[in-house]
């Protein structure tokens, strides 16, 4: 199925391996520096990881009770998204691509994404945060320690609980 989602990623390959084909160039004219050679890694990296999100279709399992779960096509996403991290991480990690985008206004990890966000052509960021923010305070019964079958709590909760402590 083609999801707004996937059509955005295979445009962010184009547009990715258009930017390898420019400092593959570069290379080629001006010789391979230290600076180049970390842009063309970073730059391939982002390439493969954002081709295979957009271009990844289906995950097929060995078990039945997995391959025909409810759950199926949300771990998909889930695996998509993840691809598509990877991709950006491989800029966002290498101070060398993020400069080309711009500069952060501090050291943290938070300015450096701030950079990545604002140039990111999002068509519709602020309906698209708020659709996030009304997903992450939806109600879930999730299966986690510390708490009785069929208790309710809100999704960022059960992120926190289950993923980050």
């Amino acid at each position: 199925m083609m999801t707004p989602q996937r059509r955005r990623l295979l445009d962010a390959r184009k547009k990715y391996s258009r930017c390898a084909n420019l400092i593959e160039s570069k290379i080629k004219t001006s010789g391979l520096s230290e600076v180049l050679s970390e842009q063309v890694i970073g730059t391939g990296v982002a390439v493969d990881w954002v081709r295979r999100a957009a271009e990844m279709d289906d995950v097929s399992f060995i078990g039945n009770q997995l391959d025909e779960s409810e759950h199926k096509l949300s771990f998909i996403e889930l695996l998509r998204f993840t691809f598509s991290w990877f991709g950006l991480n491989a800029i966002f990690s290498r101070p060398s691509l993020l400069s080309l985008f711009g500069q952060p206004s501090s050291s943290s990890e938070f300015d450096a994404f701030l950079v990545l966000f604002n140039i990111a052509s999002l068509p519709d960021a602020p309906a698209q945060v708020a659709e996030l923010h009304a997903l992450l305070k939806r109600n879930t019964a999730p299966r986690m320690p510390g708490l009785q079958k069929g208790t309710i709590v809100s999704t960022l909760l059960a992120i926190q609980t289950k993923y980050l402590q």
